[in-house]
């Protein structure tokens, strides 16, 4: 059925922001993966200009799940500890969920106020919780879900399963229809403005061959299929004008039409399993394989905007500021935010890979999550009050008996390395935490170092002779503050002897030449017998 103008008009409007995309998604900052069912990852905000931490909140394993944000402000994401969380805008637990497996999907939410994701393992469903974290119903699957649900105008849930299923759910939670693919169906289905479904799939254990991109109508008709010649972890994006934007691991991204034929094809694809995000004037943004690990800007019609080498591949899918600003995050352990243009905007370190893909608040905070196991918010600086000056008086103007007011020092905070203990041996648990009590207000960069019996250096992101910042060129650090360090059992063949753990800050504009350059050094020793 051919449609009318005004709901093609009405489309493109409701789906170039991130407010309700489609009728039944809710109208918040960010309610589902990529932001809206078209999957373009174009936020509300131009995002933080530089990283500054507002908070963290440490889960007990690593964070795949890209959070969504509900319209109190209530962050959403799972985690490999079994655990569904709901914090709040302050980064404080609200609630949680427990599972018997890891979660990875990533939450969508409804106009109902349901909050909807995957489980994986023996348990494996799709799950709508109602705002005070009580199951609101529960749809039992064969085998795990990864993917990230969508939510279509009707309300009707979609979703892909490791048991090669790609489902339909009521609202109510109840069997609409299925489809059954040869292979997994770990990818996030996309929607286009007419409701067509669009998802990838990959190869099962087995070695079935699938790897296509499927289109649905929405009663489950199968619209057509396009062969990638690679299992298919990525999910799709819809353009505004219908085309589908599609990263394949065989080193290919392409671009359809909406009939399932060819618009073009790049060879920069390839490695990276995240969604591309497409600006509001058609620009193509994806982490790919094109003589190294890139991020990657497009032309809508293919053509290279830019690339920029970064230390590893760029797996989480990109989120894109109102300002064009390009936020992504990295296996080398990294955020990356670039400029419109692709200069490098800043980089902030974690201390494992990330691969949740950034998610922007209207307010312009970025929440991303981390194989360090902590969810990140980062906020742009604080601009300074402007003082008042106090004219400075002249020679003559002086009494005899006035001399000027000594300089007063900027106050050190206080902080501190928590570990678990102090004496170890091979194989013992060891984790160690950096408290900070007070506020840091001045630039750092920071590194955190163990410090080996011989003296030598270890980097403790890596646990290798490089040493790298765990944050640069950072405006200041709120606080309470906490961030973990380490967390591992202490490998056998670990020397005997007296350790340090260093976490050291130093003014960015200034040369390091040792530890004494340090503002603030904060160590906790131990040893290993």
């Amino acid at each position: 059925m051919k449609r009318s103008v005004a709901t093609v008009v009405f489309s493109f409007f409701a789906l170039s922001l991130c407010a309700p995309a489609r009728g039944q998604l809710a109208s918040t900052p960010w309610p589902m993966f990529r932001c809206n069912v078209r999957h373009t990852g174009q936020g509300a905000s131009a995002g933080p200009s530089s990283p500054v931490i507002a908070w963290t909140y440490v889960t007990g394993d690593n964070i795949d799940s890209s959070p969504s944000i509900g319209s109190d402000g209530t962050i959403y994401f799972g985690s490999w500890d079994n655990r569904f969380y709901a914090l709040t805008p302050a980064g404080a637990l609200q609630w949680s969920y427990s599972h018997n497996q890891y979660l990875t999907s990533s939450p969508a939410l409804n106009s109902a106020g349901k909050i909807i994701v995957g489980f994986n393992g023996a348990q494996a469903r799709v799950v709508a919780f109602n705002s005070n974290g009580t199951v609101a119903w529960s749809y039992r699957t064969f085998f795990s879900v990864t993917s990230s649900p969508v939510i279509g105008i009707d309300g009707t849930v979609y979703v892909g399963a490791l048991d090669n299923r790609i489902r339909a759910i009521a609202s109510n939670g109840s069997f609409r229809w299925s489809y059954i693919s040869p292979n997994v169906v770990e990818s996030s289905p996309a929607l286009g403005d007419d409701g067509t479904i669009y998802i990838g799939t990959g190869h099962n254990n087995a070695g079935t061959i699938d790897n296509n991109l499927y289109a649905f109508n929405t009663n489950g008709t199968l619209l057509w299929s396009y062969f990638t010649g690679e299992n298919e972890l990525s999910s799709p994006a819809v353009g505004a004008d219908g085309r589908i934007f599609y990263q394949s691991s065989a080193y290919i991204f392409y671009c359809l039409n909406s009939n399932g034929t060819l618009s073009w094809s790049s060879p920069y694809g390839g490695g990276g399993y995240g969604s591309p995000a497409i600006s509001s004037t058609g620009g193509v943004y994806f982490g790919g394989w094109g003589g190294g690990p890139k991020m990657f800007s497009l032309t809508s019609a293919g053509g290279l905007r830019w690339s920029y080498m970064a230390g590893d591949m760029l797996q989480a899918s990109p989120a894109l500021g109102t300002d064009g600003r390009v936020f992504a995050g990295s296996d080398d352990n990294k955020i990356y935010a670039f400029t419109a243009s692709g200069s490098l905007l800043w980089t902030f370190a974690t201390l494992g890979e990330v691969r949740s893909g950034p998610t922007l608040g209207n307010d312009g905070r970025l929440y991303c999550g981390s194989w360090d196991n902590t969810l990140y918010c980062l906020g742009s600086p604080v601009p300074t009050p402007a003082t008042t000056t106090t004219p400075t008086r002249t020679p003559t103007q002086m009494s005899p008996t006035s001399t000027p007011s000594p300089t007063v020092p900027a106050p050190v905070p206080t902080a501190q390395n928590d570990l678990n203990g102090t004496e170890f041996s091979p194989g013992d648990y060891f984790s160690a935490t950096f408290k900070l009590n007070e506020p840091i207000e001045r630039p750092f960069t920071v590194f955190s170092v163990i410090i080996m019996p011989g003296g030598s250096m270890l980097d403790t992101m890596t646990l290798g002779p490089n040493l790298k910042p765990l944050a640069s060129n950072v405006p200041r650090l709120d606080a309470p503050f906490q961030h973990p360090l380490l967390s591992l059992n202490l490998p056998a063949g670990a020397p005997i002897g007296a350790y340090e753990i260093l976490v050291a800050f130093f003014d960015p504009s200034k040369p390091i030449t040792g530890r004494a350059d340090a503002f603030l050094d904060v160590s906790a020793k131990f040893e290993i017998k």
